[in-house]
């Protein structure tokens, strides 16, 4: 089974494989690597709801720790 690649951020699982080019993905910051679909959201904002980030990008909610 192929790994996913990690969040440079919060170190969970992302929707891509480590061999899928950048161009194809989203939430990829040239110059520090991939991050998840929260870690985008909480860094860079953006359109649409998280909620709705997650169930197309990876089926579910992150479970988070309170700050």
């Amino acid at each position: 089974m192929m790994e996913k690649e990690l969040c440079i951020r919060c170190n969970k699982p992302t929707p891509y494989h480590p061999e899928t080019p950048i161009t194809l993905r989203r939430y990829f910051v040239e110059g520090s690597g991939q991050l998840c679909p929260f870690c985008y959201q909480e860094l860079y904002g953006g359109a649409g709801s998280l909620e709705s980030m997650y169930e197309r990008d990876l089926g579910k909610q992150p479970e988070r720790e309170e700050k």
